[in-house]
């Protein structure tokens, strides 16, 4: 998949059939009387680092591939295709900090690595943060390397930290999107989540009006990264989940074979390997590849463990595990959350963050289907339950309509009343907890 900077000698040997007569060394054939050539070999000291973005926004599927999921697969193919061409491949994963960081290697087990940890490192953060990522190469590469950026670009003040990025090291972004982000489907109203920032917002995508408004701005997104990608000197390769992402990779390398674009040329890839490598690649192999490696991984791991306890029994302190919070405890951290929406222009934010709190804990703390009913539905459920006692159900039915009236009813709370419907439901939560 990559070249190496040059060629290095090898050996001198006599000629024969066949050999390149570009190859002879006259000086040597001059000396011997024989034909003699010289032999290279490729030297190869290629540097790649994948830079796969794992926030909470990879975590979004419209269909049965999310874009975490979507962004190992194209860090395997990239992982395996550099460590069969003995070059060194690292792995850099971030969201609004840098969650993991594994030093170019080379090696299978390199590759096995970076597979799992793409697929099964626990982000500690939500957000997403291009230009701490795009920083940390130059401390974590010292020498110029290829550089293979995963992720969807939902970010904003990254663009120094890019251009820098790219006068470094050979930079190529791989934009990651789903359908649903470029076409906006008609299915009613809807309460969307940012997984970012877990702000609530309801939606009407019946409306041709919005689809075509989130439509545009999507389109105002993707112009304007691609701008941003033309004047740092980046290539870009848009990757949809759900989608073949061959074809694309196919186009852009042999794009960049047919009219020698530095980007591409300037970071020593031979493209010509690369495409024979896409063509022969098929997702059951790939997926067998990845299957089998991970297995080989879990068995030599468990033979080490093994011997390794029989070699050297110990008593291993049992370490506490710390207690999952009671739904009352995860209900009243949830609420205390909530304090800065107690404003009149975010009484309907609050409003549907709340009774999806209030809800959530019922359903914990009692046996009751309520993120399934209706209010009107789980009040007259509420009557015949022997766990709620008569006032808890009068504070329920006056928590859960005012939160309708925010909701659906376009209704404006003061201040004052949103402090007081929210001091009602932080009593409930903790007179109910026993």
């Amino acid at each position: 998949m990559f070249r190496g900077r040059g060629l290095e000698f090898d050996e001198v040997r006599a000629y024969q059939p066949g050999d390149d007569v570009r190859s002879i060394d006259w000086h040597t054939t001059a000396r011997t009387g024989t034909v003699q050539i010289k032999k290279n070999v490729e030297e190869r000291g290629l540097t790649v680092m994948v830079v796969v973005d794992i926030s909470g926004s990879g975590h979004f599927a419209s269909g049965g591939q999310s874009k975490r999921e979507l962004a190992a697969e194209l860090a395997a193919v990239v992982a395996l295709s550099a460590v069969l061409n003995h070059d060194r491949v690292g792995l850099l994963l971030f969201s609004d900090r840098l969650e993991y960081h594994l030093p170019p290697r080379g090696g299978r087990r390199q590759a096995l690595a970076i597979i799992t940890a793409v697929l099964g490192h626990p982000p500690r953060g939500r957000g997403t943060s291009l230009r701490l990522a795009l920083q940390a190469l130059g401390s974590a590469l010292r020498r110029r390397a290829t550089v293979f950026v995963l992720s969807d670009f939902l970010d904003h003040g990254f663009e120094r930290a890019l251009r820098i990025a790219a006068r470094r090291h050979d930079v190529i972004a791989l934009p990651l999107e789903d359908p649903a982000e470029r076409c906006v489907p008609d299915l009613g109203w809807l309460v969307c989540e940012d997984l970012e920032t877990g702000e609530w917002l309801e939606l009407d995508t019946g409306d041709p009006a919005v689809r075509q408004a989130l439509e545009h701005e999507q389109g105002r997104r993707a112009a304007a990264r691609a701008d941003l990608f033309r004047r740092a000197g980046v290539e870009a390769v848009p990757c949809l989940t759900g989608r073949p992402w061959r074809p694309a990779l196919l186009e852009f390398f042999c794009t960049a074979t047919s009219s020698g674009r530095t980007g591409v040329r300037g970071s020593g890839m031979n493209t010509t390997n690369l495409i024979e490598d896409l063509r022969r690649l098929s997702p059951p192999e790939y997926g067998g590849l990845v299957a089998v490696g991970l297995a080989g991984l879990a068995c030599v791991a468990g033979w080490c463990l093994w011997r390794f306890r029989r070699a050297r029994p110990t008593v291993v302190p049992a370490v506490p595990v710390p207690a999952e919070p009671s739904p009352w405890e995860q209900a009243l951290a949830e609420l205390e959350r909530l304090i800065p929406l107690l404003q009149p222009e975010t009484s309907r934010a609050y409003g549907l963050a709340a009774a999806r709190v209030l809800r959530r804990y019922l359903e914990g703390r009692y046996v009751l289907p309520v993120p399934r009913l209706a209010t009107e539905e789980f009040l007259l459920a509420a009557r015949h339950a022997p766990e709620l006692a008569h006032a808890q159900r009068e504070i329920l039915g006056r928590f859960l309509g005012a939160c309708d009236r925010f909701k659906f009813g376009r209704y404006t709370a003061s201040a004052d009343e949103l402090r007081e419907l929210h001091m009602a439901v932080v009593d409930f939560v903790m007179t109910s907890r026993s």
